[in-house]
């Protein structure tokens, strides 16, 4: 979805996000692709910040930029409301991809973290009958 013939930097500042974002047409397909190729950079960004990004495989570290850019133009169209103006329109809508990465990058490293089932210590008491388990009534 990226445009390699658009700079992030360069033309961001000078860029009317908001009016455009919420126009029609070419002029909003345009903004959508700059949107969505900030969002991929802020998630590449955040992935290779992390500890847990060095964990995810190549692949799938691709896999993760894609869907949390994904998720953050969502995200920033949802909430494209909410925008104040009191930062820049890419500073706010970076958050959005920052914040998806992180969730994305540490849900990958949980689900794969392994618990060695001889870590876990033995019960202090083992019960003899099923009938313990049962509640004791006076």
């Amino acid at each position: 979805m990226g445009d390699a013939s658009w700079t992030v930097d360069a033309d961001a500042a000078e860029f009317d996000w908001v009016a455009r974002l919420t126009g029609t047409g070419l002029e909003r397909d345009d903004a959508l692709r700059r949107l969505h190729a900030l969002m991929v950079r802020a998630a590449r960004q955040q992935l290779r910040r992390m500890s847990g990004g060095a964990a995810v495989g190549g692949a799938r570290a691709e896999e993760i930029v894609q869907s949390s850019a994904d998720e953050a133009v969502v995200s920033v169209l949802a909430r494209l409301g909410d925008f104040e103006g009191r930062s820049r329109f890419t500073t706010w809508a970076y958050k959005f991809a920052l914040l998806q990465t992180a969730t994305t990058v540490r849900r990958e490293v949980w689900n794969r973290r392994e618990v060695r089932i001889d870590s876990i210590p033995e019960p202090v008491s083992v019960l003899d009958e099923p009938s313990e388990l049962a509640p004791r009534t006076r």
